[in-house]
């Protein structure tokens, strides 16, 4: 009886392995959802993360270059068969974020978990203005505190309407 005890308890220790994953960030893009609020329409991207040391967040005191932000999303545009960056006056529209400390307090750093942006209405009704009816995608990656880079993932493409 004792040996089973130990072994449920040897099997249920097996199943709280520590995770580990790559001090560099990695996300994955997991999809789109439009949200419809009275009679305006917004757009939340989905990502999946993970980080080893969990360093992933700025604190509120983080303003000045390299820390003024940590998530980095580039518009696409389809033009002709490529998506291109959408530029305005010949710079790239970027929807640039902030993503806040998220270090857990515990011994294993390492986190998983999703990041959900959420395009304002204005950002969204911009979007609706200027690329109506248009094939657009996003270029999307985070950096950690340590300035440890993602991946980059490109979004899946979709009509703005």
């Amino acid at each position: 009886m004792l040996f089973v005890a130990f072994l449920i308890t040897l099997l249920f220790a097996a199943c709280l392995k520590e995770q580990e994953y790559p001090v560099e960030p990695h996300i994955t893009f997991r999809g789109y959802t439009k949200i419809v609020k009275e009679s305006d329409t917004l757009l939340r991207l989905s990502l999946e993360f993970t980080d080893g040391d969990g360093d992933i967040g700025l604190y509120p005191s983080d303003t000045l270059p390299p820390y003024d932000y940590n998530f980095f999303i580039k518009l696409l545009k389809l033009t002709g068969t490529q998506l291109n960056p959408f530029l305005v006056n010949g710079q790239p529209v970027n929807y640039n974020g902030r993503i806040p400390v998220i270090t857990p307090n515990t011994s294993n750093k390492a986190i998983k978990g999703m990041i959900e942006y959420t395009f304002d209405v204005i950002n969204y009704s911009m979007l609706k203005v200027f690329l109506r009816n248009d094939t657009i995608a996003f270029d999307v990656y985070i950096c950690d505190r340590a300035l440890n880079t993602s991946n980059t993932v490109q979004t899946s493409p979709f009509v703005v309407n």
